[in-house]
């Protein structure tokens, strides 16, 4: 099989080299593709990920504001009761 495939290779790049086919060093529209989507599901985790981060902090300081309010409040009833 690599026999053959470098049989191929030189002879397709002899072929190049000497004009008679044309070098089309363009990538494939498919590759170009997948890059980019590879691209955009790196970025959309890392956005996934600053979120979460986000999300995660926005809720531990939601607990910590409402044990302090209850604790101002349970302070405030049992002043009240006295």
């Amino acid at each position: 099989m690599h026999k053959t495939f470098e049989a191929f290779q030189s002879e397709w790049y002899d072929m190049v080299q000497s004009g008679a086919l044309e070098s089309n060093d363009a990538v494939p529209d498919c590759y170009v593709a997948n890059t980019r989507l590879e691209e955009e599901v790196k970025r959309l985790k890392r956005d996934l990920d600053r979120r979460a981060a986000e999300a995660s902090k926005a809720t531990t300081t939601a607990e910590t504001l409402a044990k302090e309010r209850d604790f101002h409040r349970a302070s405030h009833r049992c002043a009240a009761v006295l």
